[in-house]
């Protein structure tokens, strides 16, 4: 039964449809990917401006700064220094992407500590502690120049503006968390949440979060989490703006800077759980799990996106502080084996400090890709509107009309998703029913023909049938010529061989040798070993030089010539000629046997032609066969039976 269901259009149009569907639903890689690169060359495609990106720039620890400051990682005395740097440039905030998540590991300051804690342990004279605290002095000066933290911290705490990453382990929870959440992590939750009902739109559970070390973290003007979501293909396209972290709402460090920038305090960042991010004045709109399509702004060496920095000019002077003045400014590694590097859409190697940056852009000019709710119901009207073509209309149209137009719907939904990206900022994946529309018209063709092809052999071998049964019909008719051109018509096999031997055997008796050498010559095109085949032509070929019948045919006297069974005996119409029993002035007399009956008979012929021409001819054939029909009347035991 399903095996007769498939033949049918419609069956095979609902198995496929029902495996995209589930391919859809399931994330099929190969299908995911796909509409990731439609989305891809969408957002390449759109024309946009930076606007807010003017706001942004980008401090770059790149490979000329490795050169030149030393081997990466620095002592964090030169993060200080850069830090001093943006408070005097009165930057708008700093994300330092550098996470500072254990102390620096430095051994002078380690004794330089155990000195002064074993003068401050020492009882000494009144005459010694003036010299003692001289030298207290210089130990104090030597602790703070080599405590790079504590001057990072410092740094950071003098106007905070800096904000630092933190890191969740994305998964759902189960009872407590391992470890209390320090207060200076929990200072970074959001407080301004709105409730949904609909339990489809749930955040991103966590289990464990990694943060600074605390001396870092109390100085840092906010945490912000840098976790990135990746698609199947490790592309970076979203940007998840909150977690939460055992019913605490925790922002993103792209959000945090955005925020800063528009002079939004943490308290004011608003959670929609249903619906987006609210930035003072501005509504974000994320998809159910508080995730943003992020906008890319495509750059080249020429002329970059953002105004980007290397760590080493600016530290040196070479680009002026004004530069930075009420910017966000990002600082991060770019340098190759050192920085991590996304697939982005305009981009597929892009360090993390630029990507932060776009998604910063994007947030400032609310600039980003949606798939509001209504739009599932689009993308199943057009795999209704695909299967409905495949079923109804396919099936009306020739192959090369149902081509065509098979041609230009998969072109026209690939050009309503490339628009829907690039005027409407809306991801319509038209991909997935364009590739079913491919599929579908694929796998009704090739069924098509194969049924076609199915037929076409069943015909050919009816037909091939039809031909054999004439072919033997007329040959056992004496029609030689008419089997031949049938049996020239069959598909070549042994059978077929067989059937022309037997023809050839029959040409040779009615001594046309040139018919026969045609038969065996089909034969041995297929096979030059098939019985005597070989044999019989060469002497067919010379039979046809020197054996004629009667005055076209006879040899010299008017017989037929019979060479003792090298060939098939001739026939005369139905009859075999065995021998020649006589020869007489106008004809021959052969015995003869009629093989339906097995009855012996004499044969006489006339060579009449040899004697008459013209109307003389007609004349004499008439009467002739007239006398044959007077004595064929008489029945005496002494006169010859005439039987034909």
């Amino acid at each position: 039964m399903n095996g007769g269901l498939l033949k049918k259009d419609w069956a095979l149009v609902l198995v496929i449809s029902l495996v995209f569907i589930a391919a859809t639903f399931s994330g099929l890689p190969i299908l995911e990917k796909m509409e990731n690169v439609a989305y891809d060359t969408g957002v390449s495609l759109s024309n946009r401006n930076p606007g807010e990106a003017d706001r942004i720039a980008i401090i770059a620890i790149d490979k000329a700064s490795i050169e030149r400051i030393g081997r990466w990682p620095w002592s964090r005395a030169e993060l200080a220094d850069m830090i001093n740097k943006m408070r005097i440039a009165r930057a708008k905030a700093v994300g330092l992407q550098i996470f500072p998540d254990e102390p620096t590991a430095n051994v002078g300051l380690i004794h330089v500590r155990k000195i002064k804690k074993y003068i401050e342990d020492t009882k000494f004279t009144r005459a010694a502690r003036k010299q003692v605290w001289s030298i207290q002095k210089q130990l104090n000066s030597a602790e703070r120049a080599m405590d790079a933290d504590a001057q990072l911290a410092y740094a950071m705490s003098r106007r905070k503006n800096v904000f630092l990453p933190m890191y969740f382990d994305v998964g759902e929870p189960e009872g407590t968390p391992e470890s209390a959440v320090p207060g200076f992590v929990r200072d970074n939750k959001l407080t301004s949440i709105l409730d949904s009902d609909n339990t489809s739109y749930l955040p991103i559970s966590t289990t464990r979060v990694r943060y600074p070390i605390a001396k870092f973290g109390i100085a840092a003007a906010g945490l912000g989490h840098a976790n990135l979501s990746t698609d199947a293909d490790g592309g970076i396209r979203k940007e998840v703006l909150v977690y939460e972290h055992f019913g605490d709402y925790y922002p993103s460090l792209p959000l945090l800077l955005a925020a800063r920038g528009l002079n939004v305090r943490l308290s004011r960042i608003d959670v929609n759980l249903a619906t987006g991010i609210g930035l003072g004045k501005i509504f974000i709109r994320t998809d159910k799990r508080l995730g943003m399509l992020t906008a890319f702004y495509p750059s080249d060496e020429d002329s970059p996106a953002f105004g980007t920095y290397s760590f080493a000019d600016v530290q040196d002077g070479k680009v002026p502080l004004r530069t930075f003045r009420n910017k966000i400014v990002i600082i991060g590694t770019t340098a190759p084996g050192i920085g991590t590097s996304y697939l982005t859409p305009v981009n597929d190697s892009m360090y993390e400090p630029e990507l932060t940056a776009n998604i910063v852009a994007s947030l400032l000019n609310q600039d980003y890709y949606t798939r509001p709710p209504s739009l599932m119901l689009v993308e199943i009207a057009l795999f209704a509107g695909v299967i409905f073509y495949l079923i109804f209309l396919l099936p009306r149209f020739r192959a090369n009309v149902a081509a065509l137009i098979s041609l230009i719907i998969v072109f026209a939904l690939l050009i309503a998703g490339q628009y829907s990206i690039v005027s409407q900022k809306i991801w319509l994946q038209s991909v997935t029913p364009a590739v079913l529309l491919i599929v579908g018209h694929i796998l009704i063709t090739m069924r098509r023909f194969l049924n076609t092809e199915q037929l076409k052999e069943s015909v050919q071998s009816d037909t091939a049938q039809s031909n054999r049964m004439l072919g033997l019909t007329f040959q056992s008719q004496g029609q030689l010529d008419m089997a031949l051109d049938k049996f020239r018509k069959l598909p070549i096999d042994d059978s077929v061989l067989e059937l022309f031997y037997n023809l050839a055997l029959d040409f040779e008796r009615k001594r046309q040798f040139h018919k026969a050498a045609s038969c065996y010559d089909n034969i041995l095109q297929r096979n030059r070993k098939f019985r005597d085949a070989k044999a019989r032509r060469e002497r067919a070929v010379q039979m046809e030089g020197t054996i004629i019948m009667g005055g076209r045919g006879g040899a010299a006297g008017g017989t037929i010539i019979i060479d003792g069974g090298i060939t098939e005996n001739p026939t005369l119409g139905r009859y075999q000629v065995e021998s020649e029993l006589g020869r007489g002035a106008m004809g021959t007399v052969y015995y003869g046997k009629d093989p339906k009956i097995n009855r012996v008979v004499a044969i006489k012929t006339l060579d009449l032609s040899a004697e008459f021409e013209g109307k003389e001819l007609e004349q004499v054939k008439e009467r002739f066969f007239r006398e044959a029909e007077t004595a064929g009347r008489l029945n005496h035991p002494n006169i010859v039976t005439i039987y034909d």
